[in-house]
């Protein structure tokens, strides 16, 4: 660990952004991120956020289903996915529709319980999420329990609609790119300029969504964009490059074939849990973040131990 000293060229005054720290106080920011994320024992944390956003997945299923079988969507989901789904996927619709046909009270019954179910679990496992970034932010929730639920459910629409976006930008990009060229006339450029611009803002959709989560989750008074967007950006690049390895992984090692079906659920727990790997080190830079600059502000190491500067 970088001494004071070194930590603190200009003690007595308070950053206005990340971007005025120096090299030192980064690479101790680094360095005391390493050293937290192991000593809040956010390996096991991500593990519990991955085993109840897991539990929360079949509730949102059942919901998906009743919705489907309400409003009759099966024939239209499956002439969106239809040119770039896998068949497997097309498949798998095709016998929920099957299933649900002459069943309209069940679906309906299947709606509400789905809704209520998906409601409450995912929010559940949000919470899991918050409790984590709370303890990455070494904050103890003072709360209300109604007002962290209420937080807890918006960040699970959000997560929904970022999940939806990276479904489509990362696994059917592709295929999308090119039924899209292909409906609306245009030409080869198209394909090639989609291919470029869906893992930018597939990216960016990331970051959003993890600076949401660092703006909401902890329970803290002072918040500024400026103080969580490089957290998001750590997280970002990280789950990139998590999710990138273990699907090269998925791909080449063909290990997962032997556990037949639920070779699937198994491939969702662990990448669900190296997610909470990045958001939780992403939330640890932050919280460091907040320290360097306490330590610059007051002129000591312990700056963290007293109420954190105010930062506009």
């Amino acid at each position: 660990m970088s001494s004071p000293a070194e930590s603190r060229p200009e003690t007595g005054t308070v950053p206005s952004s990340p971007t005025k720290l120096g090299l030192r106080e980064w690479l101790a920011v680094f360095k005391r991120s390493f050293k937290e994320f192991l000593g809040d024992d956010c390996m096991g944390l991500a593990q519990e956020i991955a085993y109840s956003s897991l539990l929360a997945f079949f509730p949102a299923l059942i919901f998906l289903v009743g919705l489907l079988g309400l409003i009759n969507g099966y024939d239209t989901l499956q002439e969106f996915l239809g040119p770039v789904a896998p068949g497997a996927v097309l498949d798998v619709i095709g016998d929920i529709q099957k299933a649900s046909e002459g069943k309209g009270g069940a679906s309906l019954v299947a709606f509400m319980a789905g809704a209520a179910g998906a409601v409450w679990a995912s929010s559940g496992a949000m919470n899991s999420v918050i409790k984590a970034v709370n303890r990455a932010y070494d904050r103890t929730e003072t709360r209300p329990f109604w007002k962290v639920r209420l937080i807890a459910i918006f960040l699970v629409v959000l997560t929904g609609f970022v999940t939806a976006a990276l479904f489509l930008l990362i696994v059917f990009g592709g295929p999308l790119g090119e039924a899209i060229a292909a409906r609306a006339g245009l030409g080869g450029a198209f394909d090639l300029v989609w291919s470029i611009l869906r893992w930018p803002i597939a990216f960016v959709a990331i970051l959003i969504f993890f600076a949401l989560v660092y703006f909401l989750a902890p329970n803290r008074d002072e918040r500024s964009w400026r103080w969580v967007s490089p957290g998001s950006l750590v997280a970002g690049a990280l789950w990139l490059v998590l999710s990138g390895l273990f699907a090269l992984y998925t791909s080449f090692a063909g290990s997962y074939e032997a556990y037949g079906s639920i070779a699937g659920g198994i491939v969702l727990l662990l990448w669900l849990n190296y997610s909470a790997f990045a958001l939780l080190f992403g939330a640890e830079v932050n919280s460091e973040l907040d320290r360097q600059a306490d330590i610059r502000a007051s002129g000591g190491p312990n700056a963290g131990l007293i109420e954190r500067a105010r930062r506009q």
